[in-house]
């Protein structure tokens, strides 16, 4: 029978799977089990079963935004109304270039949809006002939601860190209707009390 010695100097990990190689290739006979074939072939298999099996993954790419699609963004939120042609002219590319990458955009939710801008004056909502809201600790993101979300004057929340629990955008066509707006929410069980800092001025919106 083959010494598991005359396969050459393996590590000590490797002599199981040696000695199971040797073991198999007994029935091979006498003769070719102790040729030069047969010692290369057991050393190629002890190596082989003793070595890990090592899977490359290869990393999945994501959808990348270039510059072009930053510039495209910025054009659409400047005027969501604007010609794939007209971007076109800015960017340097077709319209059905800009059309496919606009496409691309949406289908990865980068633009998750278009609105109209008003002046809200022009609707009848003249006071404006942002509101600290200061919530029990055993209140929820999805009950302060469902607190303010009924009040038609609020305009967006947010959760936030800090003292207040969350942070309201509200306006009202004047500064009673918004007393009155604010006077609902803090009635909402839960809510402990409001901090409203009313705006004079907008400065930009972007």
């Amino acid at each position: 029978r083959l010494s598991i010695s005359r396969i050459g100097r393996i590590g000590p990990g490797l002599y199981a799977a040696a000695r199971a190689a040797a073991w198999a290739g007994a029935a091979a006979g006498p003769v070719w089990r102790r040729g030069p074939v047969w010692r290369r072939w057991l050393r190629r298999s002890a190596l082989s079963a003793a070595r890990p099996s090592l899977r490359c993954r290869q990393p999945v790419p994501r959808p990348g935004i270039d510059d072009v699609d930053e510039r495209i963004v910025a054009l659409l939120r400047e005027n969501a109304r604007r010609s794939f042609q007209d971007i076109g002219r800015h960017v340097h590319l077709s319209a059905p270039a800009v059309k496919r990458r606009v496409d691309r955009l949406e289908r990865d939710g980068v633009l998750i949809g278009y609105t109209a801008v008003v002046d809200p004056r022009a609707l009848g909502w003249n006071a404006e006002a942002f509101v600290d809201l200061i919530c029990d600790g055993g209140m929820s993101g999805a009950e302060i939601k469902s607190a303010v979300e009924r009040e038609p004057g609020v305009v967006s929340a947010h959760t936030v860190a800090g003292e207040a629990s969350a942070l309201l955008h509200v306006m009202a066509p004047d500064t009673k209707a918004l007393e009155l707006a604010l006077e609902r929410i803090r009635a909402t069980p839960g809510v402990i009390r409001t901090v409203t800092e009313v705006v004079l001025s907008t400065l930009f919106t972007r």
